[in-house]
């Protein structure tokens, strides 16, 4: 009796593993090396073949997949199917900002979710975030500048619809710092202190409506509107119509608009020295 020799000696394969929202896992047979065709298979061990190189209804496990030549010869392999990967983010649950400062909002997905199974990310409200791109990653890492404490929902989903999200606060202090010197020297030689303005941080304020100064019998020596904090040449240089004022005590007022659109009104004294 001659022993066949032409048999099966290894098959390549193809798993689709189960996935999040249910859809059971497959594996389909793309090629088989030695054994005479046609051929059958089976995912539990031989007990049952079909014809069809696909066999899916796979959950999560260990199977013997089988194949059986013309002849009846078989080769098997133990193939494991992974659990579906199952959508997760995180991210800190707060943050504390300035007015006008910038946080960037890292959504974080674990390594047993890879990146590439996003489909979508959507944060709720998209009021105040801006992003760099529209790749997956940039969608992860927004800046965040609200104008008021916001809670911000980032959500992930999957082609198949899956999704998981995180929460977070960012804080916002409203409170502007916004300095006026009490004291301006006009013939200092070095330049320091020989103008009034104000002083604040450029993110925090929008514009500078109108700064007016007055002498002790209410009469305006100097006024300026739509200027920028931070900027001595927009300022006061103690004159008033072209000459230099007497060293006295002077008042000023000022309406100042912040980046969240609120107006506040100030106001105070400056000393100018001679």
């Amino acid at each position: 009796m001659t022993q066949e020799q032409n048999i099966p000696v290894d098959f390549q394969f193809q798993l689709d593993p189960p996935l999040c929202d249910g859809t059971l896992g497959a594996v389909m047979v793309e090629q088989v090396n030695g054994g005479i065709g046609p051929y059958t298979y089976s995912i539990d061990g031989g007990q049952t073949f079909q014809s069809s190189e696909t066999l899916g209804g796979l959950q999560t496990g260990d199977y013997q997949l089988a194949i059986q030549d013309a002849n009846g010869c078989e080769i098997a392999e133990t193939i494991q199917v992974p659990d579906p990967p199952v959508p997760a983010v995180d991210i800190p649950p707060s943050f504390q900002i300035s007015l006008g400062d910038q946080q960037t909002l890292s959504a974080i997905v674990p390594q047993t979710f890879p990146v590439s199974l996003i489909d979508t990310v959507i944060w709720t409200p998209a009021e105040g975030l801006t992003f760099d791109g529209n790749s997956i990653q940039d969608l992860l890492n927004p800046l965040g500048a609200p104008y008021r404490s916001t809670y911000y929902t980032v959500t992930i989903y999957t082609k198949e619809g899956c999704k998981a999200s995180a929460r977070t606060l960012i804080q916002v202090d409203r409170q502007v710092d916004i300095y006026a010197p009490n004291v301006i020297k006009p013939d200092d030689p070095d330049g320091e202190n020989a103008r009034f303005t104000l002083f604040a941080r450029d993110e925090s304020i929008a514009i500078i409506r109108n700064l007016q100064v007055f002498d002790r019998w209410g009469s305006m020596v100097f006024s300026n509107q739509n200027i920028r904090p931070n900027d001595p040449q927009a300022g006061w240089d103690g004159t008033d119509r072209g000459e230099p004022v007497n060293p006295a005590v002077f008042i000023w007022w000022a309406k100042v608009e912040l980046i969240d659109g609120r107006e506040v009104l100030i106001k105070g004294d400056v000393t100018v020295l001679r």
